[in-house]
């Protein structure tokens, strides 16, 4: 199972680089996990939108699923019209709405995503079979709705935080998981002590070891924040491998 990630950045993009996407392989097939800013031009580089098994989103926040209408113009329109039944994009029961009307605001009196996109809502309480893929959900400490997944195959297991602020569920979707890529935001608590809904890099660092991960990345950061210092606070709770996410790295589960 190959991990490429598509984009890292939090909230905004950062400079020349794209918000949440990650772009999971195995056996051929290929999912998207979540689809920000910018997230349909790199995924450009590595595969066309149709050559994707689905799109999964983990919730309703603009830095995570705004490219979606991008799928869509892709698909579409353009020089390579692609054919094809519609991209399954499944969403949590509460985004549906949001996603739905995201769509209303460019539909010109029609329904916008079809047949391009088949958005279906996703039931949080089973798994989700997606070709070679299983994925299963969490619900975690944000501000909207929001579910963090555990991506499974054969292979092992890449886990997904989402946004979160510090919560038990980390410790589940987590769980001796090959990889975890868990959220970032913040580089020190000190001062945010508000924003419940994200992670500091030492509660990240926590969140893998309770969750006894093999390897950790650092993602949904501001480039403001240096890769090293993030990897020295998570450090301090975590003796494994760190690594910080940036566009197109990848990493291979065997």
């Amino acid at each position: 199972m190959r991990l490429t990630v598509l984009g890292f950045s939090a909230v905004r993009p950062n400079p020349g680089a794209a918000c949440a996407g990650y772009l999971v392989e195995h056996s051929g097939q290929r999912l998207l996990i979540d689809c920000g800013p910018g997230v349909t031009a790199q995924l450009m580089h590595h595969c066309r939108p149709r050559e994707l098994e689905a799109v999964v989103l983990s919730h309703a926040h603009p830095d995570h699923c705004t490219d979606v209408l991008f799928l869509r113009q892709s698909l579409r329109f353009g020089p390579e019209v692609e054919q094809g039944d519609g991209l399954p994009v499944w969403v949590g029961p509460e985004s549906e709405p949001v996603i739905r009307a995201l769509g209303d605001v460019f539909a010109d009196g029609g329904d916008f995503w079809p047949p391009a996109i088949d958005l279906r809502i996703f039931d949080p309480t089973r798994a989700l079979a997606i070709g070679a893929f299983a994925v299963r959900f969490f619900a975690t400490r944000h501000y909207v709705p929001c579910w963090g997944m555990r991506v499974s195959t054969n292979d092992g297991v890449i886990a997904y935080s989402a946004d979160t602020g510090p919560c038990s569920a980390l410790a589940e979707i987590g769980r001796d998981a090959d990889l975890f890529l868990v959220e970032c935001t913040l580089l020190d608590r000190a001062g945010f002590e508000a924003q419940f809904g994200h992670l500091s890099a030492f509660e990240a660092g926590q969140a893998a070891a309770e969750a006894r991960a093999r390897h950790l990345v650092l993602t949904h950061t501001f480039d403001d924040y240096a890769p090293e210092d993030l990897i020295a606070r998570a450090a301090l709770a975590y003796d494994g491998p760190i690594d910080v996410a940036r566009d197109d790295q990848v990493w291979t589960v065997r």
